[in-house]
C-alpha cells in the first residue's frame, strides 16, 4: 500500500492532473460567483416566513413561504440546512427572488448565497497550490 502512495506522491502526471482539476474547480467557482452577483443585483428583497422544516438525512432545511410583488404566494425549500435547526417554524426571514422566476428564490443569508462560491473557489485554490508545490518539488 505504501508503495502505491509513494508512486502517487512522486507522479508528475498526477500533479498535473490535480492542477487541471484545481483550475476547473476555480473556473466553476468564478462562474458561480458571477451568477450569484448577478442574482443579488437583479433580485427583489422581501420578507418570508418559515412554514415548516424539511428533514433531509440529519439536517433541517427551512421551507419558506413569501408573497411576490404581484401578491402571489410562493414556497421554496432553502438550499442550506443545518443540525440543529437554524430556523424555527413561523420565523421571519429575508428572501431574494427574481421577478420573472419567483420559484427560484433564496434566503438572503451568507450561507445560502456565498458558501457555494467559497467552497468551489477554495477547493480549486487548494488543489492548485498543492499541485504547484508538488510539481516544483518533483522538478527540483
Amino acid at each position: 500500500m505504501s508503495s502505491i502512495i509513494n508512486r502517487m506522491n512522486n507522479s508528475l502526471k498526477l500533479s498535473y492532473l490535480y492542477l487541471l482539476l484545481g483550475i476547473i474547480a476555480f473556473i466553476v467557482g468564478i462562474f458561480v460567483t458571477t451568477n450569484t452577483i448577478e442574482f443579488t443585483q437583479q433580485a427583489i428583497n422581501t420578507k418570508g416566513k418559515v412554514s415548516s422544516l424539511v428533514v433531509v438525512e440529519t439536517k433541517f432545511y427551512p421551507e419558506v413561504t413569501f408573497s411576490s410583488s404581484s401578491n402571489e404566494t410562493h414556497k421554496f425549500i432553502s438550499n442550506s440546512g443545518c443540525k440543529p435547526a437554524c430556523y424555527k417554524k413561523g420565523e421571519s426571514v429575508n428572501v431574494l427572488y427574481l421577478p420573472n422566476q419567483p420559484s427560484q428564490a433564496l434566503l438572503n443569508s451568507f450561507v445560502s448565497l456565498w458558501v457555494p462560491t467559497l467552497l468551489t473557489c477554495g477547493i480549486g485554490l487548494i488543489f492548485i497550490a498543492f499541485s504547484l508545490l508538488q510539481i516544483k518539488r518533483l522538478k527540483a
